[in-house]
């Protein structure tokens, strides 16, 4: 795995026959499309040139004549063939996408026939960049750069689907559930005059969610970085809108606080010049240092959240410096109630920050794996054996043992997603937001990248858990325990409805954890017949109550010790109860644990 921070754009090409072959079994790109009107309440001028969109007949020869033929058929048909047997014998995804050892030689000779004498430098870099994207893998990648890091003036016929740079808009956009975009961030006094609340449904009267569909089904080069999880890839679709002004000559907005669509030229974005703007799925968090994401010397950021004993931990990727700051942010949190740790924007990279996760568990755990094509005959996928890479070497005696509330987006990918996996073998952790992008492998450019100007990348690795390894975690929805995201008010107000989910739980629950999973707690024997001892390994003095339940909910014992100095042993006659299961309730302080014993 790379570090993902570096934007990497790419191409596509649609109309190639890969939907006739393969669209009914993988539902790629088969749209239909409608235009809905709306109310014009700001009409400025008539412009004198048409928008790229409104030139659909022209859109093959503008890009054919935009970067010229490019190089020979022969060289051509040199690099489809050299990338195409890398992802033959390499790529680990086929299985997951259902694609067939026979279907990829349908997929492989049906692109390849398209190539020829006439195939432009642009459409070239379409085809290649389709092939990959289609694949469904972040990680997997085929860029003509000469081509796609062209400057976006307005015409050029690029899609932008990057969720890494909002400079060219100026705003960052996040998706809304009737898939209109909602502004979140801007930049101060932008050209438009958005303000985060505002909503941008689409362009020239047409939602994006269909001018998207239209955008990706046609000849049009994309740039492109994620794409996994089919939800996710659809979010970050969507979310690019704004990156996309160039191809048209009016975008359509509602402001907040009304529900009228104003269309506006967008003329003034051609002389916006700001820096890079890494898009944030994020608000700031009071008492809480904001992530600078262009320093990628500090990749963790952490304080408490004002107002509360509640640490809050922005992680925004893995390099040689997380892991020292992850556990130092721990350290530094170690006696808040509770932590919060955000990767809703992590880029991913490496290594795993492995000190810090271990000080959040308190015992040894073997959690992730990786796999990786077991021969080049067929698509099947073997042990890497590297699962000492992804275990926890948790301290009972040192371990934060308080509930830890994990935010996730479409946007957390690659090693951001490993830490997420991980967390949930946690006791005491709960998630929030979204699911990750679903792209848990690694990156390799090994033995492609000897060509100028080309970006070629696969994935030769992915991961499954070591309890299940029958099931690749790539292309998967991650589990979130609780679905919430962003909305107008909270934007305009800039409130984080994430993280204050978050926080609330931390402050109102207390969280149960299994007695087994506590190593500071030892019930025995269990089956007993008369007696069963219950020893508790602290410090100090606590208060410790202890209750028992029939397995039909009847409370037949209940007692409590209240500034009981630590180690507490207590012993509970059960001779006189009916033999079976009951449940087990130990509270001590605020936490609670619980288990199952049975009396013979």
């Amino acid at each position: 795995m790379k570090n993902l921070i570096i934007i990497f754009l790419a191409s596509l090409f649609t109309n190639l026959g890969f939907s006739q072959i393969l669209s009914e079994k993988f539902n790629l790109h088969s749209y239909s499309f409608t235009t809905q009107s709306t109310n014009v309440l700001n009409s400025v001028k008539q412009s004198q040139n048409k928008s790229f969109y409104q030139s659909k007949s022209e859109w093959q020869s503008i890009i054919d004549n935009k970067w010229g033929a490019g190089i020979p058929l022969v060289d051509k048909l040199a690099l489809f063939d050299k990338y195409v047997g890398i992802l033959t014998n390499r790529f680990t995804g086929f299985n997951s996408l259902g694609i067939s050892w026979n279907e990829w030689n349908v997929i492989k000779t049906t692109y390849r026939s398209k190539i020829n004498t006439n195939t432009s430098k642009g459409a070239f870099a379409s085809l290649m960049g389709h092939l990959s994207y289609d694949l469904y893998d972040a990680h997997t990648r085929a860029q003509d750069l000469n081509v796609l890091l062209t400057p976006l003036n307005q015409g050029i016929p690029i899609l932008m689907l990057t969720p890494y740079d909002d400079s060219h808009f100026g705003a960052t956009l996040t998706v809304l559930p009737d898939s209109s975009l909602l502004v979140l961030w801007t930049i101060e006094n932008h050209p438009l005059g958005l303000q985060p609340g505002d909503v941008v449904v689409g362009y020239e009267g047409v939602p994006w969610k269909h001018l998207v569909d239209e955008l990706l089904a046609s000849e049009i080069p994309i740039g492109f970085q994620q794409r996994n999880v089919k939800s996710a890839s659809r979010h970050n679709e969507l979310a690019s809108a704004g990156n996309n002004w160039h191809l048209f000559e009016t975008i359509d907005v509602i402001k907040y606080g009304s529900t009228d669509t104003t269309h506006l030229f967008l003329d003034p974005l051609r002389t916006l010049n700001v820096s890079e703007i890494f898009p944030k799925e994020q608000l700031p968090v009071p008492g809480v240092p904001f992530p600078d994401p262009t320093n990628i010397i500090q990749p963790v950021y952490y304080g408490k959240v004002e107002g509360t004993n509640i640490g809050y931990i922005y992680i925004f990727g893995e390099n040689e410096n997380t892991d020292d700051q992850l556990y130092q942010a721990i350290l530094s949190l170690n006696e808040t109630e509770g932590l919060i740790i955000d990767l809703r924007k992590n880029v991913g990279g490496w290594p795993l920050p492995s000190s810090g996760l271990d000080f959040l568990f308190n015992s040894f755990k073997y959690t992730l794996e990786d796999v990786a094509r077991c021969n080049t005959l067929d698509f099947s996928l073997c042990s890497t054996n590297n699962r000492n890479l992804w275990n926890v070497n948790g301290n009972p005696e040192s371990w934060y043992d308080k509930p830890i509330a994990v935010l996730t987006g479409p946007n957390c990918i690659s090693c951001g997603e490993y830490i997420a996996y991980i967390l949930s073998y946690r006791p005491m952790v709960r998630f929030f937001g979204k699911t990750t992008c679903g792209a848990l492998g690694w990156e390799s450019d090994n033995n492609i990248n000897n060509i100028d100007g080309w970006l070629f990348t696969y994935s030769p690795k992915s991961a499954v858990r070591v309890s299940d390894p029958e099931i690749l975690l790539t292309y998967r929805e991650f589990p979130v325990d609780e679905k919430i995201w962003f909305d107008k008010e909270s934007a305009a107000r800039r409130e984080d409805p994430v993280a204050k989910k978050a926080i609330e739980w931390i402050k109102n629950s207390t969280y149960v954890t299994e007695i087994t999973a506590s190593p500071m707690i030892r019930i025995y024997p269990n089956p007993a017949e008369d007696k069963i001892n219950i020893e508790i390994n602290y410090n100090g003095d606590q208060d410790i109550g202890i209750e028992l339940f029939s397995i039909s909910g009847q409370l037949v014992y209940r007692k409590e010790f209240q500034n009981s100095h630590g180690p507490f042993i207590k012993q509970i006659d059960i001779s006189s109860y009916v033999k079976g299961m009951y449940l087990l309730k130990i509270s001590q302080s605020c936490k609670l644990y619980c288990g199952k014993i049975i009396i013979l």
